[in-house]
């Protein structure tokens, strides 16, 4: 089989995987809640307030755990860009070989601001379709050092 046909078989195993198996949930976290997604334990620890170049936002800390052991702290934000105003989301994307997690922090739910629309994105065998499109381009520089494919200058017609 020619690294191209694999790299297409190991895209179609990651878009089957993160359209079919996919989860996502939604959910008004407090400080200290905990919800479990594609086989992980979020927890939302705390929130901060940034100030950017032309924005401010809030940016908020989940701990990420896996059978009892944390393995990353995300850090999503809300941001408001001051000219001209637009409020906008930035994803915090914990990815490994079998599958990306995805936070996205929205709006506080109240006036204290200890209360957050939180939406959490599992993608099992989403890195496979990046990985099956490397491996279908590699396949393609391949074929191309092939010497029986390539084409030369015509060669003359001797009559």
């Amino acid at each position: 089989m020619s690294f191209g046909h694999l790299g297409l078989a190991i895209a179609v195993m990651g878009m089957a995987g993160s359209s079919y198996w996919g989860t996502e949930q939604q959910k008004i976290m407090a400080y200290g809640d905990e919800i479990n997604i594609g086989g992980y334990d979020v927890n939302f620890r705390d929130t901060n307030g940034i100030i950017g170049p032309n924005y401010t936002a809030v940016r908020g800390a989940f701990d990420i755990r896996k059978n009892g052991k944390i393995v990353a702290t995300l850090e999503p934000e809300a941001r408001l860009f001051s000219t001209p105003p637009m409020p906008t989301t930035e994803a915090a994307i914990y990815s490994t070989l079998m599958g990306d997690l995805f936070i996205v922090i929205g709006e506080a739910n109240n006036k204290t601001y200890d209360q957050w629309a939180v939406r959490l994105y599992y993608k099992p065998l989403q890195t496979w379709l990046w990985g099956g499109v490397v491996v279908m381009v590699f396949g393609g520089f391949i074929s191309l050092s092939d010497r029986r494919f390539r084409m030369g200058a015509a060669k003359k017609k001797i009559n």
